[in-house]
């Protein structure tokens, strides 16, 4: 299965397919002759190259394959056409491939652009809610199957409603966004860091035990302190952190526990920093038991 997905990710891979492909088409070309249109067959590489790789590779591959048809022609398919004749195959061949190549790619920007936009935030440009759900869903059934920890991080803005009656809310949206470059630039590049609504973020890292969630988060806090969130005042963050070494049911359930102990540090101060673990028990952490009391 690990195989099949690096060959569905790497590029070589659909390199090899779409070279694989032109083999292919051409060898059934020079078999078959003038008599039977193999166009379909020549676009086939163009397609693959122009979804799954990219622009210029769609372009190269362009190139490769229309030089493969004239080959063809002028060595056995057409062989007694002037050369006149065989440029201005090529040339209408040529823009055909690349008509439809760059039709391809169009198509797959555009539907990644869609993609990225139902998946981040516009404001911040984080991933959003539903992003960061799927990410820790993820996260949670790998730590089921291999017993892989993991950590999140909730982070909420101390006191923000504060932030937009005192300075407007366009102030007010300019402060989520420098917490929001804060937080990105402290975290790993596996990590994933997500605005989950309003003054709220999270940040979600994987295979990261207690000790190396506590470094991370105090880094993090660190930073969150130092950044002018706000001129006119002090801004602050309080922050929840949440080791799992034993999954919970649910995401909700889990996230539930970060947000919890995001309020348990808010009870401590502003810009305080509250960490726990699920253990091998799968016990609930004192502190999401009181919340729940209240």
């Amino acid at each position: 299965m690990r195989w099949f997905d690096w060959c569905r990710s790497s590029g070589a891979a659909w390199a090899v397919l779409a070279g694989a492909l032109l083999a292919g088409a051409g060898v059934a070309d020079w078999w078959l002759g003038p008599d039977v249109p193999l166009t379909l067959g020549y676009l086939a590489p163009i397609s693959i190259a122009a979804w799954y790789l990219s622009r210029p590779s769609a372009f190269a591959w362009t190139v490769v394959t229309a030089t493969t048809w004239l080959l063809l022609a002028m060595s056995e398919r057409e062989p007694n056409l002037s050369a006149s004749t065989h440029l201005l195959n090529f040339s209408l061949q040529f823009t055909l491939f690349l008509v439809f190549g760059r039709l391809v790619a169009a198509l797959r920007g555009r539907l990644d652009r869609e993609k990225q936009l139902a998946y981040s935030d516009s404001l911040t440009g984080l991933a959003n809610r539903r992003a960061f759900w799927q990410r820790v869903d993820d996260e949670l059934r790998r730590c089921r199957r291999f017993d892989t920890p993991f950590s999140i991080a909730y982070i909420d803005v101390d006191d923000f409603k504060s932030v937009n009656d005192r300075c407007g809310h366009a102030r007010g949206d300019k402060v989520l966004r420098r917490i929001a470059a804060a937080v990105q630039s402290s975290i790993r590049e596996l990590d994933v860091a997500a605005r989950i609504g309003g003054d709220e973020f999270a940040v979600l890292m994987p295979g990261t035990p207690e000790a190396g969630a506590k470094i991370a988060i105090a880094k993090l806090s660190a930073l969150l302190g130092r950044a002018e969130l706000n001129p006119s005042f002090v801004v602050t963050c309080s922050i929840g952190c949440l080791t799992v070494l034993q999954a919970p049911p649910s995401v909700d359930k889990l996230v539930a526990r970060a947000d919890a102990l995001m309020y348990a540090a808010k009870d401590l101060g502003r810009g305080q920093v509250k960490h726990e673990t699920i253990d091998a028990t799968g016990d609930e952490p004192a502190v999401v038991r009181r919340r729940a009391a209240r």
